[in-house]
């Protein structure tokens, strides 16, 4: 796995979107759960789709324990 630092942006991809959230996968060990207020225009549209190359901002990351 690559090392990744907290406040590090990085491109992922969309693996799911929910009514709540959208999940991420940046290549972590985990992947990143953002709330889906993130990806909504000004309409409130949801801006993002399964398969999506989206930029992450790491706010926090887990330690090899999780």
């Amino acid at each position: 796995f690559k090392n990744f630092a907290e406040g590090e942006v990085v491109k992922g991809i969309v693996l799911q979107v929910s009514e709540a959230e959208v999940i991420v996968d940046v290549g972590y060990k985990s992947e990143g759960i953002i709330p889906i207020e993130e990806f909504r225009d000004e309409t409130g549209q949801i801006t993002v789709k399964r398969g999506d190359l989206v930029d992450v901002l790491l706010e926090k990351t887990e330690d090899k324990e999780g």
